[in-house]
């Protein structure tokens, strides 16, 4: 098995990276998520799965740069990343904005004929999330909109050094998620929705809605937890992507 060819400088995380691997999972985080929110991934799904965790601009080893806030302006440099990757087995993961980010990317290789095995999409529907528009918000608002949703330590949101550096990367990332408007074409890869029983951004519904997107097989599963009820079913969850290489079309 060759390995990969170039990609975009820095878009994925080195660590756990095994590029002979015959199988192929791509992770996208949540806004205001990086690459370390699938860190333990490659341990867990083992030795013959090569995870690949996509470092958004503005983000972790690229924070240097400038922070995105539309889909449009971020696919270029996703797909510069991703398409060299499609050589082998691939299943692509995505959390909340990810799940966006991943399907747009299933879209671009659909469309040169390298669509995914699959898609594993969390706590996100085809629709915006059921919360008003917080981008806009001034600093302390956004703070407790953040609180909110649980998805950041109570000390890192009350460190006010740490959020005047983290809130315009953070800001920029609910703008693409919130201006975001899915595609109404389908795509013939296999699709498994997840999230949680309490999530206030993303009902259990809503996950429905991507049975819309696919001419494949389609799976919902419903976890006990809120937006970041992955935390508590990580097990369940990289369950979920190993068995996604070997669902029927």
């Amino acid at each position: 098995m060759t390995t990969a060819g170039p990609t975009a400088p820095g878009a994925f995380a080195k660590r756990g990276r095994r590029p002979g691997a015959a199988r192929r999972v791509i992770c996208f985080p949540f806004a205001g998520g990086t690459s370390l929110a699938y860190r333990t991934w490659p341990e867990q799904l083992g030795s013959d799965v090569d995870v690949c965790a996509y470092e958004l601009p503005g983000h972790g080893g690229r924070f240097s740069e400038r922070a995105l806030t539309r889909m449009e302006a971020l696919m270029p440099d996703v797909l510069d990343a991703v398409m060299p990757l499609a050589d082998r087995p691939l299943v692509l993961f995505g959390h909340s904005m990810g799940a966006s980010i991943a399907f747009e990317t299933a879209l671009a290789l659909a469309a040169v004929g390298r669509s995914p095995r699959a898609l594993v999409l969390s706590a996100r529907g085809t629709e915006r999330d059921r919360v008003e528009p917080v981008h806009h918000l001034p600093a302390p608002k956004l703070i407790e909109k953040l609180k909110e949703f649980n998805g950041a330590p109570a000390e890192a949101l009350e460190n006010a050094e740490l959020m005047e550096l983290m809130l315009p990367m953070i800001r920029a990332d609910f703008e693409l998620s919130e201006t975001y408007k899915t595609s109404p074409t389908v795509v013939p890869s296999p699709i498994i929705a997840l999230g949680g029983t309490r999530d206030a951004l993303t009902w259990p519904d809503d996950l429905s809605t991507w049975s819309t997107r696919t001419s494949g097989r389609f799976e919902r599963h419903v976890y006990d937890g809120d937006h970041f009820y992955l935390r508590s079913h990580e097990a369940s969850v990289l369950g979920h992507l190993t068995r996604a290489f070997e669902m029927p079309l």
